[in-house]
């Protein structure tokens, strides 16, 4: 059998104050679409809009022939890493345009028993879905700091509660990717992701 590697991945989100960044373990025989869905969980974004992978000149996401990207299913991260690439962009919901710097900081042997993909590390809270963008994150912020803004009620309502762009909780976060990880070995049998 041959030895299994593991890449450790530093995603940061752009332009956000306080920082959003995960980092977090992938296996460099996992999909870009396996790796879409471990971000999805580390960083709390609920997978409810169009995403793609910009590495180096080539586009990979939900295949679609107006649209253009490449099928990311059918590319892995050893892909990648063959062709030199250590860092690459991932943007989420092409409206609010929530984009990511990924880097392939190490690529490591698998040690025996360990899951892929594993959180390791993160600050910050990513946005709430459908805000607006980087001008409507910075807004809701804003709203929801001053109780005396008219619109402050009506967003705590929308949002379900008060936001701390601080929190990060990682139990939270590592336990949607532990079930991401089973969801994905039921759907596949004993199949690693």
């Amino acid at each position: 059998m041959s030895e299994r590697f593991t890449a450790h991945l530093h995603c940061v989100l752009f332009d956000t104050m306080p920082l959003v960044w995960r980092r977090l373990t992938f296996p460099v025989d996992g999909t870009l679409k396996a790796l879409h869905e471990a971000l999805q969980a580390a960083m709390g974004w609920q997978n409810s809009h169009l995403w793609d992978f910009e590495c180096g000149d080539k586009r990979y996401g939900i295949p679609d022939p107006g649209w253009g990207p490449a099928d990311a299913k059918n590319v892995r991260l050893q892909t990648l890493l063959g062709r030199g690439l250590r860092y690459f962009l991932y943007t989420y919901d092409m409206g609010d345009c929530w984009q990511h710097g990924i880097t392939i900081e190490a690529v490591v042997p698998a040690k025996d028993g360990e899951t892929a993909p594993r959180l390791i590390d993160g600050a910050g809270r990513c946005p709430p879905e459908d805000v607006g963008g980087l001008p409507g994150f910075e807004s809701f912020l804003a709203i929801l700091a001053d109780p005396t803004h008219p619109e402050h009620a009506e967003l705590l309502e929308w949002h379900g509660g008060p936001f701390d762009p601080t929190a990060f909780e990682f139990e939270t976060a590592a336990a949607r990717i532990s079930a991401l990880i089973r969801r994905t070995r039921r759907q596949r049998g004993s199949e690693k992701i």
